[in-house]
């Protein structure tokens, strides 16, 4: 099979909720890049669950653009080449987010480019906790923020994959520049486009990803209450987390038992350091008691 030349595969890497499905629909909307979603679960063998946005179907042999890639008889390394040839991208955007699953599809005809999005630990584990409630407890999710963007970062770095750094904030309040320099970073021609149209009709078979942003394409009526309310075809930044005390509290403690650990991660990510974030929830907390006064 014949693969474009200077063919590009962006891997984006994100702790749980950090706005990689958002950062990837947004990137679907230029012509030359095709957005996969959570592609391992094409390729890898123990992976079943197959949510298609696009076709808005659950079963994978039925799609299109994916039931020409039979995992059990081709080997992961083909996949991307298999992708190239379908879409006729010049550039490809995972967002399996996993160093793992990096090693099992990478092949030396490729090149690629890692980007690493991420909201501060306290936001990240806050939206976490809202879409899981129970699931982990906040140290243990702490943990896996650390680990996913650490282990992803050396793994990347030791393939010296360029790496490129997004702060989910400025994805929200930035979303054509930040779209545009990864355009240019992939030597492909960035397109003006309508954020409204890039969120609400994806033009790729995008597979998994955050609920929230799926449903624009899908479900209108998920933008009916709550804080979705009114904002269909619309991105926000999510800080409900300041009105809850009892979050805030327990974070703290989070924060001063893992600071060691997450110190050279945040620095990595650009991310404030875990004395201003203690600073940050310390002066919401004291706000939310002078408002009860």
């Amino acid at each position: 099979m014949e693969t474009p030349q200077k063919s590009t595969v962006i891997q984006i890497v994100g702790a749980s909720f950090c706005g990689s499905t958002l950062l990837e629909t947004l990137l679907d909307s230029q012509s030359q890049i095709c957005a996969l979603g959570e592609a391992h679960t094409v390729y890898g063998m123990f992976e079943d669950m197959f949510s298609c946005r696009y076709c808005r179907i659950y079963d994978r042999l039925q799609c299109p653009f994916y039931n020409g890639f039979d995992k059990y008889k081709r080997n992961a390394t083909e996949f991307y080449p298999y992708c190239f040839e379908r879409s006729g991208a010049s550039v490809l955007v995972d967002n399996s987010k996993s160093y793992l699953k990096f090693s099992l599809t990478r092949c030396n005809e490729l090149s690629y480019r890692g980007v690493f999005i991420s909201k501060t630990p306290h936001a990240a584990a806050y939206s976490t906790m809202k879409h899981h409630p129970g699931r982990d407890s906040l140290e243990r999710y702490t943990d896996m923020y650390v680990n996913v963007y650490r282990n992803n970062k050396d793994v990347f770095s030791y393939w010296d994959v360029p790496i490129h750094i997004v702060q989910y904030p400025s994805l929200v309040e930035f979303p054509k520049s930040i779209v545009q320099s990864l355009c240019e970073a992939c030597n492909v021609p960035f397109e003006d486009f309508i954020l409204q149209k890039a969120l609400c009709q994806p033009k790729s078979h995008i597979i998994g990803g955050n609920g929230s942003v799926a449903s624009q394409a899908t479900q209108r009526t998920f933008f009916t209450e709550g804080k979705y309310k009114g904002r269909y075809g619309s991105i926000f930044l999510d800080e409900e987390w300041k009105s809850d005390p009892t979050f805030i509290e327990e974070y703290l403690q989070v924060y001063r038992a893992k600071e060691k650990e997450l110190e050279p991660v945040l620095a990595f990510l650009g991310q404030p350091d875990v004395t201003s974030l203690v600073h940050e929830l310390e002066q919401v907390q004291t706000g939310s008691r002078v408002a009860l006064v």
